[in-house]
């Protein structure tokens, strides 16, 4: 079988970084350039210098020093490559070790938030019902009060007719006004509850907006430091296969 040409190697030290580098799109052109350096050093064998050199290499030992040069040459590429192989493997570990922090990271921080701002609008919430519980209790309390005096009015004055009628009226009155009292105490509570629940909506849109937003600006910092980092493992590695 004859020894394969440095043109050869190369071709198959491409296609076989090609294939097992997952970087190997982004540093396609960069390796182009590293095959065209190199070929730029070689000097191209001609037909006639071919024909010449086997006529002159008679008896000589040339072949088996072209082989071993070859041989040699494929040896040294494939080192590189394997070398290359680990260089991204422990580029993608970095990453996917970094791409965990700042996932947990994020979902901390929002979780944190999230629960505050349930707190803070159970509070809201509690206060709210406390007050409008407190209002309610004392008005029913000066309602009971109202119906007891009504009740020892009605006992003590039922020989004047007229006088207990006065006392009626003055009672269903009051009754009114705390009925009136109550109806727009309950009115100014839908109210306030119909705002709070606005409010609270208005938070949750703008807490998912910012999570959203937060999500995006973490998605282009991993992409835009997983490929400083990419690039930087990728000109490193050129350097070390240079030099």
């Amino acid at each position: 079988m004859p020894p394969k040409s440095s043109k050869d190697c190369k071709k198959a030290a491409k296609r076989k970084q090609q294939e097992d580098s997952p970087l190997s799109e982004m540093a396609s052109d960069q390796d182009d350039m590293f095959h065209e350096e190199l070929n730029c050093d070689e000097t191209p064998i001609g037909p006639k210098q071919g024909k010449q050199r086997a006529q002159t290499s008679l008896g000589t030992a040339e072949p088996v020093e072209e082989a071993g040069l070859d041989s040699n040459y494929g040896n040294n590429m494939q080192t590189m490559l394997e070398q290359f192989g680990v260089d991204v493997t422990k580029a993608l570990q970095v990453k996917k070790k970094r791409m965990e922090q700042f996932t947990r990271s994020s979902v901390k921080n929002s979780s944190q938030r999230f629960e505050q701002v349930w707190k803070a609008q159970q509070g809201e919430r509690q206060t709210l019902s406390d007050e409008f519980g407190k209002q309610i209790g004392i008005v029913l309390r000066q309602w009971e009060d109202d119906v007891q005096k009504i009740k020892d009015f009605d006992d003590k004055l039922t020989s004047t007719c007229r006088m207990l009628q006065k006392m009626s009226q003055q009672a269903r009155v009051v009754q009114g006004q705390r009925l009136k009292t109550i109806l727009q105490l309950h009115e100014q509570f839908s109210k306030k509850l119909q705002e709070l629940e606005t409010l609270h909506q208005e938070q949750h849109t703008g807490m998912q907006g910012e999570l959203r937003r937060e999500m995006a600006m973490l998605q282009k910092r991993l992409l835009m430091d997983a490929q400083h980092q990419e690039m930087t493992n990728v000109r490193k590695s050129l350097q070390s296969l240079l030099y």
